[in-house]
């Protein structure tokens, strides 16, 4: 006698879906089975065995930021960046940077994303996967409103941005749109410690202004 197995008398493929996507936050999600193109001489498909996805939290790596004092002066005010990573991607890169006051406990100062509309700036989107990624990210700090924001996009990253964030503001959106570097007349880079110093220095001037009304954050 020969046993035969009902994986080997079979062809096609099952279809399975979920009601997740790629801003879906952390839970369960059902994953529901089809028979898809599923089929056999000697076997019908009637038991479909539905089963879960489950979302966990992504993890974020705190980085302290150097510093520096003359001797004999008082310690200066410490902050550290707080990373996202996306480890999918085969050279990991950060999702968000914020900059973090240990003497206030907030995002630069005392303005606290949750609850709150939050502008995302950048200089353009070519394909819109840093700013998916970072919208993604802050959406686990609870921001009322995530409102993303370029001079210039590709129509097709507009398109798929307005999926992702709660409102998209693109200037402009050229037909033949090949690098966001092509709509600049100045395009060098801003390197890291001029980054590291504005997110200080604005961290300062929070510091010392009024907070933002009830309702809005800045990012």
């Amino acid at each position: 006698a020969v046993a035969i197995r009902p994986a080997q008398a079979s062809s096609g493929s099952a279809v399975l879906s979920t009601t997740a996507n790629a801003s879906s936050g952390v839970g369960t999600y059902p994953i529901t089975v089809g028979a898809g193109t599923l089929s056999a001489a000697n076997y019908d498909f009637a038991n479909l065995v539905n089963d879960t996805l489950t979302v966990n939290k992504a993890h974020l790596t705190v980085t302290a930021n150097p510093a520096s004092r003359a001797y004999g002066a008082a310690n200066p005010a410490f902050t550290a960046k707080v990373h996202a990573y996306k480890t999918s991607w085969v050279n990991p890169q950060p999702a968000i940077a914020l900059a973090w006051s240990p003497q206030t406990s907030g995002f630069l100062g005392k303005i606290f994303p949750a609850g709150k509309t939050v502008i995302l700036v950048d200089d353009g989107l070519a394909t819109g996967a840093s700013m998916q990624a970072a919208v993604h990210a802050l959406r686990e700090l609870k921001p009322r409103k995530i409102v993303v924001a370029v001079p210039v996009a590709s129509r097709e990253a507009c398109e798929t941005m307005a999926h992702v964030a709660d409102q998209v503001v693109c200037v402009l959106t050229p037909e033949r749109f090949y690098a966001v570097g092509q709509w600049y007349d100045n395009f060098s880079q801003t390197t890291d410690d001029e980054v590291r110093a504005l997110l200080e220095r604005a961290a300062q001037e929070n510091a010392t202004t009024h907070a933002a009304p009830t309702g809005d954050a800045q990012a």
